[in-house]
């Protein structure tokens, strides 16, 4: 951490840690008592298709819920000043998560981070062997997230490793935990650059190989859970819809390019962004194109976030664009200094998203225009977390860093 942050670090510690932490550890006093939960209880038993909420203090998914939506339930600060900022030893590409008062964080360096939330202060880190890119995901008693190493670990919420499992390739999505009721089974799903979507059964002790999905070509990012489907892209230009009783293909539609994000769904249709330079508004079910947007030749890498009438996805034209659900026209975009390939997150009336530029943003949902914005010294490649009033986000300069308003 540079020696220009610690003043704020002192301040933000001691106006965050009566506030945060009064709530956090408050809610969550059962949760991280002396009894570890139990097997049964790893994972909540969430029915397929039916995105979990989580409360304002918690933001246990990097797009929020199942369905991929990016819509957080806490509010946003009304300006941002910086409460702390955490070292790794390597860039922070990976996309933070929060749950009962703790940051969790995957870093080029190797480790699963364990970050206080309220003060910044280091709780654990695991040495997982390998660069951490993916987001991690947090269920029950686990953190799960995957590796470039081609595995996917499970870590109980003291820091220790539960289990590993092998996967066909490195994994730079997150992985999705969904309860698959009708078989009594909970599943870990997990796309690899392998070319492969590959489901695991998992307790808190070990992960079953249940099935495996088989494509031409890598699947980058995570995968968004309807009707008892897994619906994703990947690099072979396709959207995927698997079945998650046994993993077979229930539809395979052309998306007109390689689809390098995670997808969002809503009801039967999905919102992505593709390497030929489009938004597509597909329907999962029955495969028809509703409409492609297209502005100018740049790519679109980044996940979509919605609203009731808006999908939002960052271009490589160095903007956010809003899109309009229904009709597929553009209702404003707004530029940044560098290509923006993170994901955005909505709260409330306002929508916050990171650029290459190194600056996160907070704009208007209706309008686009900027309500403020805050340097935070790197890249940023991932999607913040937004939580209790505060904004965390990884950075490429090797940081994770959290901002709320002004004490």
């Amino acid at each position: 951490m540079s020696s220009s942050r610690l003043p704020r670090l002192v301040v933000a510690v001691a106006a965050v840690a009566g506030v945060v932490v009064a709530i956090a550890l408050a809610r969550i006093r059962g949760d991280l008592g002396d009894a570890a939960p139990s097997a049964a209880s790893a994972v909540p038993a969430s029915a397929p298709g039916r995105p979990a909420t989580s409360p304002a203090t918690d933001w246990p998914r990097s797009r929020g819920d199942l369905a991929n939506t990016g819509v957080a339930a806490g509010p946003l600060p009304a300006h941002l000043v910086q409460r702390w900022a955490y070292a790794t030893g390597g860039p922070v590409k990976s996309s933070p998560v929060v749950a009962s008062g703790r940051v969790y964080v995957g870093s080029d360096d190797g480790h699963l981070h364990a970050i206080d939330v309220a003060t910044g202060q280091r709780v654990w880190a695991v040495d997982l062997g390998s660069p951490v890119a993916a987001p991690p995901v947090v269920e029950g008693e686990l953190i799960v997230v995957g590796s470039t190493a081609g595995a996917l670990h499970a870590v109980s919420r003291d820091g220790r490793l539960r289990w590993t499992a092998p996967v066909e390739g490195r994994v730079t999505g997150a992985a999705t935990i969904v309860r698959d009721e009708p078989r009594h089974r909970t599943l870990a799903l997990v796309g690899s650059h392998g070319g492969f979507l590959e489901a695991f059964e998992i307790d808190s002790q070990s992960a079953t190989p249940a099935w495996r999905y088989a494509l031409t070509d890598p699947v980058n990012g995570g995968v968004a859970i309807q009707d008892g489907h897994a619906i994703f892209g990947a690099c072979d230009g396709q959207l995927h819809v698997v079945s998650l009783a046994d993993g077979s293909a229930a539809r395979v539609l052309d998306a007109g390019g390689i689809v390098a994000g995670t997808v969002a769904v809503a009801g039967p249709d999905a919102y992505f962004g593709t390497f030929n330079e489009e938004i597509v508004r597909a329907s999962w079910k029955t495969g028809a194109i509703t409409w492609r947007f297209h502005d100018q030749p740049f790519k679109f890498e980044g996940s979509p976030a919605l609203t009731s009438e808006l999908v939002l996805v960052g271009g490589q034209d160095k903007a956010l664009h809003a899109v309009e659900r229904a009709t597929g026209r553009e209702r404003w975009s707004f530029r940044t200094l560098a290509k923006v390939d993170g994901a955005p997150v909505v709260a409330g009336d306002r929508v916050v998203v990171g650029s290459f530029d190194g600056r996160l943003y907070v704009l208007d949902v209706a309008t686009g225009e900027k309500r403020d914005s805050f340097e935070v010294g790197g890249r940023i490649g991932g999607a913040p977390a937004v939580v209790a009033g505060l904004v965390v986000v990884g950075t490429e300069s090797n940081d994770v860093v959290a901002l709320g308003d002004p004490p």
